[in-house]
Formats: C-alpha cells, sequence, structure tokens
C-alpha cells in the first residue's frame, strides 16, 4: 500500500514530534526502517517515530531538529519501506552529497538497489566550455539554442546508444550530480539529461528547493 505524507526537516534547537487532534505526541514503536548505521541514538529514534507516525497516517510533519543529529538518515530510514518515491529537498549541494551517501550506506547494508537522481541547475551539469563562466540569466535560451540548432554534440548523444549506457551504469548505485557528470562526460553525452532519465524511475531523487516551487 502506498503511504503519502510530507516530512519537512528544519535545522534548530530541538526536535518535533507530530501531534494529533489530542495534542499527544504520535507513539510509533519499532518502525519498518532502512538504517544506515547498527543502531539510531536516542534523539534519532525519537525522530525516527514521528517521521514513521506521520506517513503511516498520511499526514505532514515539519520537525526542529540540531545540526548533527542525522536528520537525513532520520528521515530517509522511515520514508524508504513505505513510500513509492522519496523526493530530498535540500538548500546546498553540500547537502546532496549527504543525502546521496546516506543512500549508498543504506544499499550496501540491508543490499537493496534505491536508483536515486541528483538534479542541481541545469547549468552545473554542461559540458559546454562556454557554460563555465557564462551569467545563470543567459544559460537557459544558449542551452535552448544550442539543442534545437543541433551544434550540442552531448545532447544529441544522449538520445542514442551512449545515453542508455550512461544511464544503465548509474541505476545501480546512488550517484551525486559530480559522479553523474563525471559518468556523462566519458561516454560523450549531457549530464543532465543523464539525471533526467535517472529520475524517472529513481527511488529517491535529490533536489533543490527551488524545484518545488519551479518544477
Amino acid at each position: 500500500m502506498k503511504r503519502e505524507g510530507t516530512v519537512t526537516m528544519k535545522g534548530a534547537a530541538e526536535t518535533a514530534a507530530t501531534r494529533g487532534d489530542t495534542g499527544k505526541p504520535n507513539q510509533v514503536h519499532k518502525p519498518t526502517m532502512l538504517f544506515p548505521f547498527a543502531q539510531p541514538r536516542k534523539p534519532q529514534q525519537s525522530l525516527i517515530n514521528a517521521i514513521a507516525g506521520a506517513l503511516a497516517s498520511g499526514r505532514s510533519i515539519v520537525a526542529n531538529a540540531p545540526t548533527g543529529l542525522g536528520k537525513t538518515a532520520a528521515s530517509l530510514a522511515p520514508s524508504l519501506p513505505v513510500t513509492g518515491k522519496v523526493i530530498f529537498l535540500t538548500s546546498r549541494h553540500t547537502q546532496h552529497a549527504i543525502a546521496i551517501k546516506t543512500l549508498q550506506l543504506i544499499q550496501e547494508r540491508h543490499g537493496v538497489v534505491l536508483p536515486a537522481a541528483d538534479i542541481i541547475g541545469k547549468r552545473h551539469f554542461c559540458l559546454q566550455d562556454a557554460a563555465a563562466n557564462m551569467p545563470p540569466s543567459e544559460f537557459p535560451e544558449y542551452c535552448k539554442n544550442m539543442r534545437e540548432s543541433g551544434r550540442c554534440k552531448y545532447y544529441k548523444a544522449s538520445r542514442g546508444h551512449d545515453g542508455t549506457v550512461a544511464v544503465g551504469e548509474l541505476s545501480v548505485v546512488p550517484s551525486s550530480f559530480a559522479q553523474v557528470t563525471t559518468s556523462s562526460a566519458r561516454h560523450g553525452v549531457c549530464p543532465y539529461e543523464t539525471a533526467m532519465e535517472l529520475a524517472k524511475k529513481a527511488r529517491v531523487i535529490v533536489a533543490d528547493y527551488n524545484y518545488l516551487f519551479q518544477p
């Protein structure tokens, strides 16, 4: 059965549990989870229980937790077993790496395949030399012109065998945008197109917050 709910994480001074109409925290004992380490710490377990309770009832949760608590692992662990797809949104590229590394550890520990897509701004994926120093506001039109005029060899190659091979290689393990870019460059295909193909079948999509407001 598909479970639906929304988990929103923020760094702050405390961890907040979900509450029902009674105002009492949900009590969820030993939720099914895919935790990347042997045991969660006590504060992590409290957060896991709260998230599991929200997912089980189809409700949303907003949780405040201090830096260093392990929010990434605590939010992914109870979400992965009960949701068809997890969309993990964050504000920094460095936090993308933490999410992808956590997924890699979960896959290694539990022997499950977790296809993932790490999505950042399109310009950061681009292999064209001209894109590196281009103002962000100019890149969308540049990319469009390169694609529509047939001058982007990477985009054209993405539509063929090399694009399929790149996606296949990256589908077996959660890969960061840096790994996607490196693999795509090796095959001569567009990293952004590779990431978009990965997203279609991904269990987890890691992306910036802006994609929530401008998909």
